[in-house]
């Protein structure tokens, strides 16, 4: 499930002791995992009778699915992981892109570990184009000096270091954010506000909030 899940758990009148037994494994994806969501939800899981550990995962409609996933025991708790094994994907410094929406090869520079970069993914499940739509395929479709082909993913990382390709989610790119279950793109607010002759000029920006992320 998605954070916004794991955040009802806590208060649901149905959580008793041993009423979580059954429960072995928890993972999360969609958005951000706060910490108090992470905590409060351990001391549920606990309280429920669960050996559950809630872990983050990645994953994108683009590459059918998940691409990374944070195993207990393995990862540090707190991060997405490593890629699963038919996904490559490399962290790199996003001004190393440009000139790449127009389909020309590029130089990729990958940052060092500990510094935040781009995450571009690869592998048999990436889509092939957005149908009908080469203006955004191109946006997202790179190609490297070596002739591969990558997915921008538009998130921002960082390798942590504790395994050779873990990495930890640091926010997006991309301006769109998520207000409780919604994905908000602030272009399509701004193109409505601008759209009244009363209004001249328009910026949408997020605000953060407890309850729903984002608003």
């Amino acid at each position: 499930g998605g954070p916004v899940h794991f955040e009802n758990i806590p208060n649901n009148p149905l959580l008793k002791p041993g009423s979580l037994s059954f429960l072995h494994q928890a993972a999360t994806g969609g958005e951000m995992l706060k910490n108090k969501t992470f905590k409060s939800t351990m001391e549920a899981f606990n309280y429920g009778g669960s050996d559950a550990v809630l872990v983050d995962m990645l994953g994108l409609t683009e590459m059918s699915g998940l691409t990374h996933a944070c195993v207990p025991g393995k990862n540090s708790i707190g991060t997405i992981g490593d890629p699963i094994s038919c996904v490559a994907d490399i962290v790199v410094d996003p001004k190393s892109l440009d000139g790449s929406e127009t389909g020309k090869k590029v130089k990729l520079t990958e940052v060092p570990i500990g510094e935040t970069g781009l995450l571009l993914t690869r592998g048999p499940s990436m889509l092939l184009r957005y149908y009908d739509n080469p203006v955004e395929t191109n946006k997202v479709f790179i190609y490297d000096e070596n002739g591969n082909e990558w997915y921008n993913t538009g998130d921002l990382v960082y390798r942590t270091g504790y395994t050779e390709k873990e990495v930890k989610f640091s926010g997006r790119i991309k301006r769109n954010f998520v207000s409780a279950y919604d994905n908000i793109y602030p272009e399509q607010v701004e193109e409505l506000l601008t759209s009244l002759e009363e209004i001249e000029e328009a910026v949408v920006t997020k605000v953060p909030d407890d309850q729903c992320q984002f608003l």
